[in-house]
């Protein structure tokens, strides 16, 4: 099951996985929110977060490529 929702979160674009986290965020600064659920959701926002860090370090990296290819 957790590997569905990892090919689930990988098709998703970065723009997409931000508003999932800020959803997530949300459920959990809810009072009615069952603990068991909480660390669910709370792991699931974990591997999206970073997914979403690796995907930052990439375009990161890519820009820096392109910065040095104009100085040569």
């Amino acid at each position: 099951m957790a590997k569905k929702k990892e090919e689930k979160a990988e098709s998703l674009t970065y723009e997409e996985k931000v508003e999932k986290l800020k959803d997530m965020i949300s459920k959990l600064q809810s009072d009615k929110l069952p603990l068991r659920e909480a660390v669910g959701i709370y792991k699931d926002g974990m591997d999206i977060y970073m997914e979403c860090r690796e995907e930052l370090e990439s375009a990161k990296e890519d820009i820096e490529k392109a910065e040095d290819s104009f100085k040569e």
